[in-house]
């Protein structure tokens, strides 16, 4: 009887010690990275859909590691990490069926049958890579999902070290109707500004004297030789200047000759 209540009051003062002994909180704040990139992603129904890697202007990110301690009666067994993820959308706009891609260290989780989670993942890689569903997001909302993983009796200042180097996940988002993202505008033309608009090219010309090659500038959307319309004034200028005298002369050399 005294062996089994001895037992009990040992397990008992385990979980309570696990539950209150948190060895460190580790957080990380990134901007998630500017890409003009078009992902084709499945849904759960096989379905393919065209969406693209969210940027800087959509969406922020945060991560938080939180460790704890497990202990068993001859001390500490291991650790427990549990890793925190949250996305606000800053677009201005609602971002319906957002998704994030995360690649967990193998220092963090071998694999990912060592990996749990309240919320549901989709396995992409056992390696491991997981994926979460954030669904519709409205401008200004803030989604959080979590998973952790039970690791060995590693030393907490190296598993942090690991945390803090873990590359930025990927935040998938559907490409809208006026999303400029994968539209390459470039009409191989010097003199014009090229740019997407409402997923449509645009080509204005770029201001007149622009030089576009040796001797060349841009006049009108067109590269054209060089010429300086100072001196082409100039010469007119002196053609006039020429013609005139040449009348003035002939209209004195006619009046000399009828004095005679």
């Amino acid at each position: 009887m005294k062996k089994a209540c001895l037992l009990f009051l040992t397990a008992l003062f385990a979980l309570l010690a696990f539950a209150a002994c948190t060895a460190a909180v580790v957080s990380g704040n990134y901007v998630l990275p500017e890409r003009n990139l078009v992902v084709i992603e499945a849904d759960a129904n096989g379905a393919q859909l065209e969406k693209r890697v969210a940027e800087q202007a959509d969406l922020l990110f945060s991560r938080e590691m939180k460790t704890a301690a497990l202990l068993g009666p001859s001390g500490v067994t291991g650790y427990r990490a549990t890793v925190t993820l949250n996305l606000r959308n800053v677009s201005g706009r609602q971002l319906a069926g957002v998704s994030l891609i995360e690649t967990i260290p193998k220092e963090i989780a071998g694999s990912t049958a060592s990996v749990q989670s309240d919320s549901n993942f989709l396995v992409l890689e056992s390696d491991p890579l997981i994926k979460f569903q954030a669904g519709t997001m409205g401008a200004g909302d803030t989604v959080r999902v979590s998973y952790s993983v039970a690791l060995g009796a590693e030393n907490p200042e190296a598993l942090e070290a690991v945390f803090r180097g873990m590359s930025v996940p990927l935040a998938l988002i559907p490409i809208s109707g006026t999303d400029c993202t994968g539209v390459m505008c470039n009409d191989f033309n010097p003199c014009t500004v090229d740019y997407c608009h409402d997923r449509q090219c645009v080509f204005d010309n770029a201001p007149d004297g622009l030089q576009c090659g040796a001797g060349m500038v841009c006049v009108k959307g067109r590269c054209q030789s060089f010429k300086n319309p100072d001196l082409i004034v100039l010469a007119g200028v002196v053609i006039i200047v020429v013609v005139l005298l040449s009348v003035l002369a002939s209209v004195l050399m006619a009046r000399g000759k009828r004095k005679k």
